[in-house]
């Protein structure tokens, strides 16, 4: 949801046909339950392997970590390999002239390169 998912598209991009991508924006994130449900069908539909939870916010506590948890208590989970991609619990020094999203290791790049890596 929010900004993060201009960084998510780009990223999609930077992968290019190399792996099978797809995006989910949630345009709310709360009632979970509701949202989990609605990511329940998606899941039934692709049928992934690993799903990435990106966000801008703090990974403790966070969008990600609770969607992620409420999607495992209902099963949705199972068999399917998850990360959460979010901000850390620290301050985040910026260079002159880098954004937020860069110096957290949540800009395009960093997003393609994560989902590269998925193990």
């Amino acid at each position: 949801h929010g900004r993060i998912a201009s960084e998510c598209l780009k990223a999609k991009g930077l992968i290019g046909a190399s792996k099978s991508v797809g995006i989910a924006l949630c345009e709310y994130i709360s009632p979970y339950e509701e949202l989990a449900a609605q990511i329940s069908e998606i899941i039934s539909r692709s049928r992934p392997e690993s799903i990435l939870f990106v966000e801008e916010e703090i990974k403790i506590g966070g969008f990600g970590m609770i969607l992620s948890e409420t999607l495992r208590a209902r099963g949705d989970l199972d068999g399917i390999k998850f990360d959460i991609l979010a901000a850390s619990d620290a301050f985040v020094s910026r260079r002159e002239g880098e954004s937020y999203l860069s110096a957290s290791g949540l800009d395009a790049a960093a997003i393609a390169e994560r989902i590269n890596n998925f193990n």
